[in-house]
């Protein structure tokens, strides 16, 4: 029996970028590539390289997002927003970023000491720790598109969509000090109702 699976090219690529699945195959000497959000597909782009094709895909996902966010200015985000932006994207981050919100949910008010965590993550230093934390934002805040405003920050303000802006978010000159970490109680509360899709 023939399968029915759409067979790819030896230069079939398959890869992710801000939440959307990116695919790009050669068929007739061109390239064409996909992006899909939730399985929905975004755009679909001819080109004649493949990096040219990647670009041209990134772009279209950017625009995409930033349509979103304009929409989202006008619009609360609720409980049930943050459930399912949750839920998405612990599909997308690491066995190590898991483990790291995991252990936020095992504290009353979900603030973590930093070296627990670079325990926990198996990470080296406060920088890569923090660096794993504005990745996980940065998935969360493309999900629920959504910035938060004039957040204080390290690196991203985009952390604080995930993390209060407390503890070694808001003492840059020393990291010796306030060394916590503390889960915005919005994202805890959804992850707390979702316990199973942290198992590592």
């Amino acid at each position: 029996m023939a399968s029915s699976e759409k067979q790819h090219s030896p230069f079939y690529y398959q890869g992710e970028y801000r939440n959307c699945e990116i695919t790009i195959d050669i068929i007739d000497d061109q390239y064409i590539g996909e992006s899909k959000f939730h399985g929905q597909t975004m755009a679909t782009i001819t080109g004649d390289t493949f990096e040219e094709t990647l670009q041209s895909l990134r772009n279209s996902t950017d625009q995409y997002h930033h349509f979103r966010q304009q929409q989202r200015k006008t619009e609360q985000i609720s409980d049930s927003d943050y459930y399912s932006a949750m839920k998405v994207i612990l599909a997308l981050v690491t066995p190590s970023q898991r483990r790291l919100l995991l252990s936020h949910l095992q504290e009353p008010d979900y603030q973590c000491d930093v070296d627990h965590l670079l325990k926990v993550a198996e990470l080296h230093s406060t920088i890569q720790l923090l660096l794993s934390y504005a990745d996980i934002a940065r998935k969360l805040s493309d999900e629920l598109a959504y910035v938060p405003p004039g957040s204080l920050s390290v690196i991203d303000p985009t952390i604080c969509v995930l993390m209060t802006p407390t503890g070694i978010l808001t003492n840059r000159a020393a990291y010796d000090e306030m060394r916590t970490l503390q889960l915005r109680p919005e994202v805890a509360k959804a992850l707390a109702s979702m316990t199973e899709y942290l198992n590592v």
